[in-house]
């Protein structure tokens, strides 16, 4: 016999949460928190020093949010809720190729030149320490 009946099951605060209108910005909210968090304990950031660190951070940060929510509110209602299945995967597999080209080429031409400028003035503070020994 099952536990909640399918009535009771719909009126749970967990399903109002998920559906009703009313909680819409609380759910955006607590999306865009714990997917800052997520990344926030990713490593790749760490390579890079000082704020730069934070720049990088909030560039993959903005760019991935900004791909979910080309997917939630175009995409989804354009393609696949009118069954253009097709579609919507060829542009979804298109948009994470671009959007993960767009980091790449950031990665590239910003912070990567930037990480050079900072590990060249590291290594030459390092060097003229031990120059003093």
């Amino acid at each position: 016999m099952m536990k909640y009946s399918p009535w009771k099951f719909k009126e749970t605060p967990v399903i109002d949460f998920l559906i009703e209108s009313r909680y819409r910005l609380y759910r955006h909210l607590l999306f865009l928190v714990f997917f800052f968090f997520l990344l926030y304990s990713a490593r790749f950031w760490h390579w890079y020093s000082g704020t730069y660190q934070y720049y990088v951070l909030f560039f993959v940060y903005t760019i991935l949010i900004a791909m979910v929510y080309i997917n939630i509110y175009v995409l989804v209602p354009r393609f696949f809720f009118k069954a253009h299945y097709i579609s919507y995967l060829v542009l979804l597999v298109l948009m994470g190729v671009v959007g993960l080209n767009i980091i790449a080429y950031g990665f590239h031409s910003f912070f990567l030149i930037l990480g050079l400028k900072i590990s060249r003035q590291i290594i030459t503070k390092k060097e003229e320490s031990m120059k003093e020994y």
